[in-house]
């Protein structure tokens, strides 16, 4: 009976924890409650049947069996114990395994890539230095060419203004002594020697007027385009300007006209450079003109002097028009002549003024220059614009 306490006490305790087991116990403790109830007398003697008796070893037998299929199920229970711990403690090994391979890859690839990018790095450093040798090199090597390029240019400057000079002596003294000669009133020169001697003086105007180019396109490489500034009258001066081209149209039928605005302001400006302009553009209109006019007109327009050229010669295409100030252009207009550099002068001379000089033509129907330049030159305009 003590031992059936036991086992039942000691299965008690154990299957609390098993939900199926504590039902069973619950059924057997009832039984035992009924039996314990009905027990009576001294010394361990029971007062139930034998029947009651068989059915209480019955119940122990119960309890032997159940406590020995816990027993067998809380061994089984620590075997899946240990199986899972060792698992476990296989699977933390794996994960902790694949952690310092994954740590150890992830560190060689960061030292591999950190190695690239210093190599890279030290051939760019490299790249770049050669590349700044060679353009130090290559600006060296520019800067002595450059140096050389402008001495060449002032050589050249020189020699085309000491050569321009040499050419204008005898050339104004053969135009001198042709216009005597011309001037003869005693009837001793037949027509075929005047005609001969106006193509001289002809030739030789534009051979002077080429010749002057070439100086004033010297002076203004080598830098030493000066303003001479003087008060003067502009119609005196675009008078001299038409006699002078009357002698280039000998020979053609233009008519050259002017339209000068009465009373015009005296220009107080550099006047041998105003000549120039107006000389370069008569001389520009009458080489592509061969019938028609050639007019000069004149007005004042606020502070500037507003004058223009204008006249009935072949015309500029549309696409030529943009590079018709470019110097030693002489493709601007269809019938080339002359050095390519009195519109590039002229434009040159303007702008050193302080003025504006515009274009405007119509293939087949001629070409009209327009310039603006102040009544009065100032460096401070000239600064502003």
């Amino acid at each position: 009976m003590r031992q059936f306490s036991l086992n039942h006490k000691k299965l008690v305790s154990s299957a609390q924890m098993k939900k199926a087991a504590v039902k069973i116990l619950g059924d057997i403790s009832q039984d035992y409650r009924k039996f314990t109830e009905r027990v009576e007398g001294e010394e361990g003697v029971f007062l139930i049947s034998e029947d009651e008796i068989s059915k209480l070893g019955t119940l122990g037998l119960q309890l032997e069996q159940l406590e020995e299929a816990y027993e067998k199920g809380a061994q089984v229970s620590l075997e899946v114990q240990a199986i899972l711990s060792t698992q476990m403690q296989d699977a933390n090994r794996t994960i902790s395994h694949i952690r310092y391979s994954a740590y150890r890859t992830v560190l060689g690839f960061t030292v591999l890539f950190a190695l690239f990018g210093l190599f890279l790095g030290s051939l760019m450093t490299q790249s770049i230095l050669s590349l700044e040798q060679k353009v130090e090199e290559r600006n060296e090597a520019l800067a002595h060419a450059n140096v050389r390029l402008m001495k060449a240019s002032e050589e050249k400057s020189e020699f085309l203004s000491n050569m321009s000079h040499d050419f204008k002596t005898p050339l104004n003294s053969i135009l001198g002594f042709t216009q005597v000669i011309l001037s003869d009133d005693n009837g001793k020169l037949s027509p075929q020697q005047i005609k001969n001697l106006n193509s001289v003086l002809k030739s030789g105007k534009e051979l002077l007027q080429m010749i002057n180019l070439i100086l004033d396109f010297s002076k203004m490489e080598a830098g030493r385009t000066e303003i001479v500034v003087e008060e003067f009258s502009f119609e005196s001066l675009l008078d001299e300007c038409l006699e002078a081209t009357e002698v280039l149209l000998h020979g053609k039928k233009v008519a050259l006209l002017k339209e000068i605005q009465t009373h015009l302001p005296t220009l107080k400006t550099d006047r041998p450079k105003i000549k120039r302009i107006l000389l370069n553009l008569l001389s520009n209109a009458t080489r592509h003109t061969e019938r028609g006019k050639i007019k000069v007109s004149a007005s004042a327009e606020e502070t500037s002097l507003l004058f223009s050229v204008e006249d009935t010669g072949a015309g500029i295409e549309p696409e030529r028009l943009l590079t018709i100030f470019d110097e030693f252009n002489n493709q601007a207009q269809s019938k080339p002549g002359g050095t390519g550099l009195g519109l590039a002068i002229s434009k040159r001379f303007v702008e050193i003024l302080g003025g504006e000089i515009h274009v405007e033509s119509t293939k087949g129907k001629g070409t009209l220059f327009i310039v603006k330049i102040p009544f009065r030159y100032s460096e401070k305009l000239l600064e502003a614009a």
